[in-house]
């Protein structure tokens, strides 16, 4: 069973809201909900190392995005560039995400682009109040979140629980 010896955490991630007693294709629609079925198709394998899901093929790539194209955001960019992802970059400062835009990246207006245009964005943000920016409001992270939102940033565990009760409530899948 794929997914017997996982973390809670983690299958969280995959289930959502659905119970501990979910089975795997319970955690395969889940995942599905904020994929697009027709370009994404998942295979199971295994190594010494336990169970994982990889994508099928390489030409079924997410789309990522980045918000905050620091030291972190910068090298996470360029790797994923260098897989062969389709990567789109927005930071407060646009000057700062040029060395992606220059790689190959897709440089967007605001963040809610990102959050309403790529299967997962990365938020890699300096603080809690530059979180708050990139999150809220009309055009933040989480107006209308259609993307998987992984936050990186480095903030304090409290804060990061709130901003996972306000993903919840935007109807985001938030991972922290």
């Amino acid at each position: 069973h794929p997914f017997r010896q996982a973390k809670a955490t983690e299958r969280d991630l995959l289930r959502g809201d659905l119970s501990n007693k979910s089975t795997p294709n319970d955690v395969k629609k889940r995942c599905e909900e904020f994929l697009t079925p027709s370009r994404r198709t998942w295979r199971e394998w295994s190594s010494e190392e336990g169970e994982r899901r990889v994508l099928e093929d390489k030409q079924s790539l997410f789309v990522q995005g980045i918000a905050g194209t620091g030291k972190m955001g910068l090298a996470i960019g360029q790797r994923l560039i260098a897989l062969g992802h389709q990567v789109q970059v927005w930071n407060r400062n646009p000057a700062r995400a040029e060395p992606l835009v220059s790689a190959g990246a897709v440089r967007v207006d605001q963040p809610s682009a990102l959050s309403q245009q790529c299967d997962i964005v990365l938020s890699l943000l300096t603080d809690a109040a530059a979180v708050e920016q990139v999150y809220g409001g009309p055009n933040g992270l989480l107006a209308q979140p259609k993307a998987l939102l992984i936050e990186m940033s480095t903030v304090a565990p409290e804060f990061q629980a709130q901003m996972g009760q306000r993903a919840a409530q935007a109807g985001a899948l938030y991972l922290e």
